[in-house]
């Protein structure tokens, strides 16, 4: 359905996924390296993530700091991590046109108007380090009690 001719895939991690033949796709296997992951992230334009359990959504948080818009479902910790904005999609759980219709209002924002720095609003560090550790200290008391 994402039919647009300059569209690029990059896709990287462990495993792998059918991709359509008309799909430009490059398969860049595991990236451990920060340095190499801050490449990708730099590179691209959208990080869509179609992962169906996130606790945090951390790689998300780095994507969008390197300046990469996100399309994500809505799971886990990633509404926390990163609100619903105009550089971020938040999709229905595991439906597959909530996502598609998502990466579509990211490429169509992104093509009607000019790129700018998302990092510069990143939400991803609306916490931090302490206060994050804090927040998790607060829901393990919460349940033990």
């Amino acid at each position: 359905r994402l039919n647009y001719p300059n569209l690029r895939v990059i896709v990287f991690g462990e495993g792998s996924i059918p991709t359509p033949p008309n799909l430009a796709v490059k398969f860049l296997g595991l990236q451990n390296k920060k340095e190499a992951l801050a490449k990708i992230y730099g590179a691209a334009d959208i990080f869509a993530s179609a992962s169906k359990m996130e606790t945090y959504g951390l790689t998300l948080a780095e994507a969008y700091a390197c300046g990469c818009a996100i399309v994500a479902y809505r799971i886990g910790g990633i509404p926390e991590a990163l609100p619903q904005g105009d550089a971020v999609e938040l999709c229905i759980p595991e439906s597959h046109n909530s996502f598609l219709n998502g990466l579509e209002t990211m490429i169509l924002r992104i093509r009607n108007r000019d790129l700018f720095d998302y990092s510069s609003r990143a939400p991803a560090v609306a916490h931090s380090p302490q206060e994050a550790a804090q927040l998790l200290i607060d829901v393990y008391r919460s349940i033990r009690k």
